[in-house]
């Protein structure tokens, strides 16, 4: 059994309902990383997660928010490993893999050199802890937080890494503007791109036309997770735009529907 961090917060809490509605309206952003992170032949993120809300039937007063990994999403569904232990909840253990809207979610993070990212509802919390409850709760973490109160979405990809003497003394590296790195291209999109177009000539098929056990193409994945970059790289070498997920959706209702605009912009070129 993995030991559960318990951190008790008012269930009608007016922060709390807040948090949760910015981490839903901002979950691309979440699944953007990921997009790249499962791309990864080494892992970047320390730390990824969702977080819902569990009750039994007939019990919704013994409800529990607990913290889900090993997270999958499809444009429809959102598919996650529950990480908690419940402490009344019968329905659901520890290990259970389930199956949720990204309207069920309450929040999501993950962390990249220590440092946290997103964990809306954590922020709610931390900014009514006195300081020495909130030093307590981020130990227990063992991550970075930031400032009390203030939710970051995203890395600032061009600011330093934080050395050795910031990770022992939880010094933070200063995030840039939201602006700098919401809607800009994820790094790895644009470095990456000149070696996708040469992975997709080696394995063209691959690339191309296979079809992934969540039923998406590759165009379909870099779609959802706002990956202007390769998009047009797969455009280019020829991939099918008007291929449809099982629930039928194409590459295009994706984009829209996560809100890539630069994503949408080729697509709508490639369609044409």
């Amino acid at each position: 059994m993995t030991s559960s961090k318990v951190f008790m917060a008012a269930g009608n809490d007016a922060g709390i309902a807040a948090a949760s509605v910015a981490a839903r309206a901002s979950f691309k952003y979440f699944w953007r990383e990921l997009t790249w992170e499962y791309r990864r032949i080494i892992p970047g993120l320390e730390l990824s997660a969702v977080k819902a809300k569990f009750a039994d039937p007939g019990r919704e007063g013994d409800a529990e928010h607990m913290w889900l990994g090993d997270v999958a999403f499809d444009g429809d569904v959102v598919e996650a490993t529950l990480l908690n232990q419940p402490n009344k909840v019968r329905s659901v253990k520890e290990g259970d893999v389930v199956v949720l809207c990204v309207e069920d979610l309450e929040d999501w993070m993950y962390a990249i050199d220590g440092r946290v990212y997103g964990g809306f509802t954590i922020q709610a919390m931390r900014v009514e802890m006195s300081p020495a409850d909130r030093r307590s709760h981020d130990a227990a973490w063992g991550f970075d937080f930031g400032v009390a109160g203030e939710t970051v979405l995203v890395p600032d990809w061009n600011a330093k890494k934080p050395g050795l003497l910031d990770r022992v003394f939880r010094r933070s590296v200063a995030p840039a503007a939201e602006s700098a790195g919401l809607e800009s291209e994820h790094p790895m999109s644009e470095n990456m791109a000149a070696e996708f177009a040469k992975a997709i000539d080696a394995n063209p098929n691959g690339f191309l036309h296979e079809v992934g056990r969540d039923g998406l193409t590759t165009l379909h994945s870099l779609a959802l997770g706002g990956s202007a970059g390769c998009v047009r790289v797969l455009l280019e070498k020829g991939a099918d735009p008007s291929v449809r997920t099982p629930s039928g959706k194409t590459a295009l209702d994706l984009a829209r529907q996560m809100g890539w605009p630069r994503v949408v912009a080729l697509l709508d070129r490639g369609q044409a």
